[in-house]
């Protein structure tokens, strides 16, 4: 008998991993480097409640696709095999490749910190520069300028 239920309630669920993830890893960094005055009660419990609001939002924002691929895994009666390993990665990545084009969401600024986006980031540089540069006054670029403007 295949666990149906079980199966389905899993993969569905996988998606506030990430809240269980962010509270354990958040709770560690801020007990271990101890960069606020709120005593361990007090961090703790931020913390958990971080983890729970990150994975109701993730529940919220991919429990959708979460249950699709749930309910294709389970109606396919995949299991414990490399092949079928193979099929759940495939799927899933997929699953959310599509998903963020369904959700777009704004994350074109998280792109110029990527590696291999060094164009982006140069370019971004050259701007500021050119716009600090816009701001000088005309004597500030040129220290020769300067030392004329001392002499008269």
């Amino acid at each position: 008998m295949y666990a149906f239920k079980r199966i389905v309630a899993s993969f569905t669920l996988c998606p506030a991993l990430v809240g269980v993830f962010t509270f354990g890893y958040f709770c560690t960094l801020e007990l271990m480097a101890r960069t606020t005055s709120m005593s361990v009660l007090e961090t703790v419990i931020g913390t958990f409640w971080f983890g729970i609001l990150s994975a109701v939002t993730s529940l919220v924002f991919y429990g959708i696709p979460a249950f699709g691929l749930a309910m294709f895994y389970a109606y396919f009666q995949l299991r414990r095999c490399v092949l079928h390993m193979l099929i759940v990665c495939l799927a899933g990545g997929t699953g959310a490749l599509v998903w963020g084009e369904v959700l777009p969401m704004e994350t074109h600024h998280v792109g110029q910190l990527l590696p291999g986006r060094s164009d982006v980031v140069a370019d971004g540089a050259l701007c500021a520069a050119e716009t600090e540069a816009r701001q000088l006054e005309p004597y500030d670029r040129a220290p020769a300028n300067r030392l004329s403007d001392r002499a008269s």
